[in-house]
């Protein structure tokens, strides 16, 4: 059989079987995060967020042609399935590509043919079960789609690497380009592949200089930039341009610009490839065609103007007119970065002029116009035609007329901050002002020595303290010392000047027993006597304290100078302010004091580049990076989000002697750590084949190395650069760097070519050469380390691999020594090279196998179903939204609800959503005329403190009064709210008959809703976001009509300050006129609508088969935290039922709890500790528990032994943790103290309470003999490490 129909037949062999594992594992409905967001889009053709996937819902869309509700999920995640296995295909036809030109045969035969299949056999099969890859191909998102487009782009560039001597190969070209252009359509990674395929098109058609090779990658970056920003925002933007200047300009109806665009457009196309031909140009005919294909295959994008146009439910950020597609192509909601300069976190705006105005925000208008003598003026703009036409009618006497017009909101203006040009940078990695980021950018940089322990010296000794160390020998060493008053003086002028300070500013010595100290407050110098044991200790720490300020590095300089700075900041502010009321000179001349002083500290304050570039490193390359991709090929700690630490979601090998180096002792694992699925170890051997085929491929065939090298480096490190993330990213980053990984998978495919040839030349010397690189680097690495006292973690890594490619190449050796074919050294090293592939799938199904998994839709139901009809429902991140969105847009379910994202309420087209009519759901009550919250308007409103409450309604109406905007000097105006404190009234006669409130609930209730507004911290806040004023808005004018809930997953800041009148009633808050007493919990908002809330766990709630525990499903982390949060409300619904006298259901509640929540699909966690508590409660005698009355034995020794089970279990975790962390060194001991503390804490708590409620019970012996052994294995262990000198208490 020829080598072509092998290659054929195995490719799509090894598609089969990638085919098969992907429909095996995937998940049978929607996911959490976007996946539910993307089916909805996709099942009734509408809008997702920015910046769309078009083409992706076009084809999702046709799969569920024929699927019913329940299964179009299906038929998305499916088309993740096929997109990844095809992906696979046409890798597998890559690998054997660059696989042949090694052999130098066009038809390899015998061996080496064996050899190219089974490099590309294993470099797609190890691909296939990478971590990233097989992630994105079992769920309806767009990255396993965006996958197979570079896949196709990547082969289709090799394919007409074949042919591009033949007439016709350009026909490669073109159908690259419109590849291309449909993959805008999904996702733009696939563009990174544009420079990898440029040096596909220079190698074949010139020849090989450096300056050629550097003029090409100029050429192929200009032109990817070219297609991002000129073609696909370009195009739209000029499109822009034309129907501006044809509608306002002109004053021609609305799409006459874009139609004129068009055309033009298409006739330059035409006329272009016409000439060219007829001239025969061919470069500029194929470039003009490969554009016409880019453009061709983009225009999916003309679905989203068109669907956003008819309006649908779910309709983001309302493209349907070109300057909104624009700002959604743009993503401009996601804010901006910077990348070549720009700001760090505390970049002052320049002082004249803080901020600058963005571009303008259009408008598509209805604006009625009225003439006044030449001019028409403008009286009210409306987005709608119908709308304008109703206010004209509604005003006929006036003689209005409407004009087509594109307006500026005004958005953008006095939008953009001008920031000091002195406190910028070049190549900016840490320009986030959230407080958050902040600590992590100073963690990560160890910005001025952040990270640093902050150690002392003295002039009597001559060794580095702590500081209770210090503080000690300061105490007993020199002040109780008893040395003369000269001796004494010399030794703290000497101490003060190694820190950079004067004695004699603060201090003096008065005596030999006393000193003189200056009161701050009044600059008096005071006796401060040394034989007084409470002055001396006072006295020493504010000795410290002032030689701390003399520190230049680690935290508590850090804190100084930030202290200092803010201070100074008052203090420029409040001069100017007086400079610019008196223009007196002294009072100028201060202010430019001022200025010069925080000037000074903001300059102390900005990170040097060398902290910049060490964020970048370690943060953005090696957490957000590299750390990924030892995932994928070395191996995975756990499934855990990690940020940074020691304990969660690093890579990891399985070698446990490296792992240790870097993660601690590996020998006293918990039960927790070795059950987790995301435990995957590949011993490096998927990374060691790899760097096999790198080094080979780069001898061997350099241009093609170049050629993938470039591809790894493009949808890798470039894009790291690109995206210039912040720390605390919400989710996992990974599937964004699948495009290099992608790249490696082909190195690692090359790594059996390089052993296969190793057999067939078995050539000591060439191959002792190239492994002494990494064992000499490994040697010079461990040298390195051990004179700076870093970890071996590096050097071991190199070594280790060194050795094992040693013993690979030493079988390969032997393999050639041996009397056999070619045939069959080749398929013994494939054999052997297959150990890869098959030791990743074994260690990652059980992480990635989503099969039977329905948890991410159950849940969006049973938020759904525990809402009363015609509900509201607020909730504020994606897996609160999306899921929901899904349920109802595909499955239908409780279309009478309104899910009201908070995050998207911040702008004025989800505003204008909210007020139109969804399926059953009339438009909710925001009370205001759209210009009055246009993007740009009211987008910040202020919030007066005074203390006097306010109606809401009349609050609003202030607000909402033109006439009472504010004006600030070179500021914009802004609106406030009069007050802080609002009222609601309300009519008790009409909330008791609509059932809002029950009989039992009527002596909550109360005659008006009365609460002052506050943010997550409780505190009032200064200014609310548009988002917050139309929330308030809606509760103004809801009259106690619609049932108004706030998700539990919203958080205090989405609360209001209304939390005090909540009514927990499943996963979400109702807000109700009733003021429970302050509830002793302080898990339970409000209070629990007891009944409502049972009925809706017990009978309603469905679990996504989490329940099932003889197939079991896998959970990840995402499920996880969602469990933990139904945990807590069953548990605490379990508790308010006890102690409303009801132990029968609340022990109900808790078997569900168990029964539907097994430790077997999601781990317990803390959340357990109130279950098990509760549990002992009602085996608990009736004198210390009342409240159970009324159980039987039977019942109560039902209690005791599921009491017993979580508590035995709970106990024994705390156990394996405390064993755990008293196993590791000084370093990561210190470094999980607080989870120590937990331990501790939760097996103290414990045993609390079962000794409350069961003191005799001889099992509460034994769980407290199990936490005295716990306190003495701490105890002992840092008394250890007290005694070697490692630690200090």
């Amino acid at each position: 059989m020829r080598f072509d129909r092998l290659n054929n037949v195995t490719g799509w062999a090894v598609w089969a079987v990638a085919t098969l594992v992907y429909f095996l594992t995937v998940e049978p409905t929607a996911s959490f995060w976007d996946c539910g967001e993307f089916i909805a889009s996709a099942y009734k053709l509408e809008v997702g967020h920015p910046p769309g996937a078009p083409f992706f819902m076009l084809l999702a869309r046709f799969l569920m042609i024929p699927m019913s509700p329940e299964s179009a999920a299906m038929a998305a995640n499916g088309l993740s399935v096929l997109s990844s296995s095809f992906t696979i295909l046409f890798l597998f036809w890559s690998i054997t590509h660059l696989a042949k030109r090694l052999t130098g045969q066009d038809q390899p035969e015998g061996g080496a043919a064996v050899a190219v299949l089974g490099a590309g056999a294993i470099g797609a099969l190890a691909y296939t079960f990478s971590d990233s890859f097989w992630f994105s191909a079992v769920e309806g998102e767009v990255y396993a789609l965006s996958s197979l487009f570079t896949a196709l782009v990547f082969w289709a560039i090799l394919k007409w690497e074949n042919v591009a001597d033949q007439p016709g190969s350009a026909k490669w070209i073109i159908l690259i380009a419109y590849l291309m252009g449909l993959s805008i359509g999904v996702h733009l990674l696939n563009l990174l592949a544009i420079p990898a395929i440029a040096l596909v098109y220079y190698y074949r058609n010139y020849t090989f200089s450096w300056k050629g090779l550097v003029i090409t990658g100029a050429v192929s970056i200009v032109l990817l930039g070219f297609v991002q920003e000129a073609l696909i925002k370009g195009a739209v933007q000029l499109a822009g341009g034309f129907e501006l200047f044809f509608v306002n300009d002109l004053g021609m109806p609305f799409n006459t610009g874009a139609l004129v665009y068009l055309a033009f457009l298409v006739g330059a196309i035409v006329a272009l490839v016409v000439v060219s031909q007829r001239k025969g140009w061919w470069a500029v005919n194929t470039l003009t065609l490969g554009m016409a294909m880019v453009l061709l295959g983009y225009s999916s994008f003309a679905t989203i103007m068109i669907r956003s146009a008819a309006n649908p439910p779910m309709d983001e950020n309302d493209p349907q007119n070109l300057f909104a597609l624009l700002s959604y192509l743009s993503r401009e909601q996601y804010g901006d970065r910077p990348l070549a300069t720009g700001q760090f976190w505390d970049t002052p705006t320049a002082l004249d002029k803080p901020y600058l105005d963005g571009k303008p925000a259009w408008v598509k208008s209805y604006s009625v116009m009225k003439k006044r003598g030449p001019v028409n003026r403008r009286v009210k703009s409306f987005k709608g035609e119908y709308a304008a036409e109703n206010f004209v009618k509604a005003n006929a006497g006036e003689k209005y007329f409407i004009v087509e017009e594109y307006v500026d909101s005004g958005e953008k203006r006095g939008s953009k901050p001008n920031y000091n040009a002195d406190f910028t940078m070049v190549f900016p990695r840490m320009y986030s002002s959230t407080g958050s980021h902040i600590g992590e950018y100073k963690k990560w940089s160890n910005y001025k020595g952040f990270n640093s322990p902050t150690y002392y010296t003295s002039p009597l000794l001559e060794v580095a303290m702590s500081r209770p160390e210090f503080e000690a020998h300061l105490e007993n060493d020199i002040l109780a010392a008893g040395m003369a008053q000269a001796e004494l003086e010399r030794v703290l002028r000497r101490l003060f000047a190694d820190y950079g300070r004067r004695f004699d500013t603060d201090f003096g010595v008065q005596g030999k027993n006393v000193l003189l100290v200056r009161n701050p407050e009044t600059g008096q110098m005071n006796s401060a006597p040394l034989d007084n044991a409470q002055m001396r200790s006072s006295l020493t720490g504010y000795i410290v304290d002032q030689l701390d300020k003399g520190l230049e590095y680690g935290k508590g300089y850090v804190q100084r100078l930030e202290r200092t700075k803010r201070a100074q900041e008052e203090d420029l502010r409040r001069s100017t302010q007086r400079a610019n009321q008196t223009r007196n000179q002294d009072d100028v001349r201060r202010a430019l004091q001022a200025e010069g002083r925080l000037t000074k500290t903001l300059e102390e304050l900005m990170p040097t580049q060398g902290e910049n570039l060490r964020f970048f490193s370690d943060f953005q390359m090696g957490w957000m990076y590299f750390r990924y991709f030892f995932w994928n090929f070395i191996g995975k700690q756990n499934d855990v989000q990690g940020h940074g630490d020691f304990m969660d979601g690093n890579w990891l090998s399985g070698v446990d002697f490296i792992d240790a180096e870097r993660l601690g002792n590996r020998d006293t694992l918990t039960q927790e750590m070795m059950d987790n699925r995301g435990w995957n170890r590949f011993f490096y051997l998927p990374l060691i084949l790899g760097l096999i085929g790198l080094a080979f491929q780069a001898f061997r065939d350099p241009k093609g190395a170049s050629v993938v090298g470039l591809l790894f480096l493009m949808t890798g490190i470039a894009i790291v650069v690109y995206l210039n993330q912040t720390p605390l990213q919400p989710r996992e980053r990974d599937y964004a760097y699948v495009g290099s990984f992608y790249a490696f998978a082909m190195w690692i495919g090359l790594g059996v070519m390089a052993l296969f040839e190793a057999a067939r030349r078995p050539e000591v010397k060439a191959h002792m050469q190239g492994l002494a690189l990494p064992l000499v680097a490994g040697v010079v690495f461990f040298l390195m380390e051990t004179m700076t006292g870093g970890s071996h973690a590096l050097s071991y890594s190199v070594l280790f691999m060194g050795v094992v490619a040693a013993v690979l190449y030493a079988v390969s050796w032997a393999l050639g020594k041996a009397s056999m074919s070619d045939s069959v050294k080749a398929g013994v090293v494939v054999a052997l090279a297959a150990v890869v592939p098959l030791i990743m799938v074994a260690e990652g199904w059980d992480d990635h196998s989503r099969a039977r998994r329905r948890t991410g839709v159950d849940m969006a139901k049973n938020y759904l179903n525990s809402l009363a009809p015609n509900a509201i429902i607020f909730t504020n991140g994606d897996n609160d939204t999306f899921p929901l969105w899904y349920a109802q847009e595909v499955e239908g379910i409780r279309t009478d609800v309104r899910v009201c994202n908070l995050s998207l309420l911040n702008t004025d087209w989800y505003i204008d959503q909210m007020r139109r009519r969804a399926y059953e759901s009339a438009p909710l009550p925001i009370m205001m005329d759209e210009e009055k919250y246009r993007q740009g308007t009211r987008d910040v409103i202020l919030v007066n403190r005074q203390s006097q409450p306010v109606d809401l309604l009349e609050a609003m109406a202030f607000t909402l009064d033109d006439e009472n905007l504010e004006q600030f000097p070179g500021q914009k105006g802004y609106f406030s709210l009069p007050g802080n404190t609002f009222r609601i009234p309300v009519d008790s006669a009409a909330v008791v008959a609509s059932g809002l409130v029950s009989p039992e609930e009527t002596k909550y209730l109360v005659d008006e809703v009365e609460w002052t507004l506050a943010n997550g911290s409780g505190s009032t806040p200064t200014y609310i976001t548009k988002n917050h004023y139309a929330a308030l808005n809606m509760i103004a004018n809801n009259n106690w009509e619609r049932p108004i809930y706030f998700a539990v997953t919203t958080g205090p800041d989405s609360y209001l300050g209304l939390s005090e009148f909540f009514r927990l009633e499943g996963l979400a808050y109702r807000f109700v006129p009733l003021k429970y007493p302050k509830n002793e919990n302080p898990n339970i908002l409000g209070s629990i609508g007891l009944d409502i809330m049972y009925e809706n766990v017990m009978e309603k709630w469905a679990w996504g088969n989490m329940d099932d525990v003889e197939r079991g499903i896998y959970m990840d982390e995402n499920n996880r935290r969602m469990v933990t949060n139904i945990r807590l409300q069953m548990s605490n619904l379990a508790e308010t039922l006890l102690k409303a006298g009801d132990p029968e259901r609340a022990m109900a509640v808790l078997d569900e709890l168990l029964r539907a929540t097994p430790k077997e699909n999601v781990p317990y966690s803390r959340v357990m500790m109130p279950v098990a508590e509760t549990y002992l409660q009602l085996a608990a005698d009736t004198t210390v528990a009342p409240q159970t009355r009324g159980l039987s034995q039977a019942q109560r020794d039902h209690a005791w032994a599921m009491a017993q089970e979580v508590t035995n279990h709970f106990m024994k975790m705390q156990e394996d943790q405390v064993a755990y962390f008293t196993s590791l060194d000084a370093e990561f001991y210190m470094a999980a103290e607080r989870d120590l503390q937990f331990a501790l804490q939760i097996g103290d708590r414990l045993v609390r309470v079962m000794k409350y409620f069961h003191v005799s019970a001889p099992e509460t012996k034994a769980l407290e003999d199990k936490l005295t052994e716990m306190e003495s294995a701490v105890e002992a262990y840092e008394r250890n490490l007290v005694d070697l000198g490692d630690f200090a208490f």
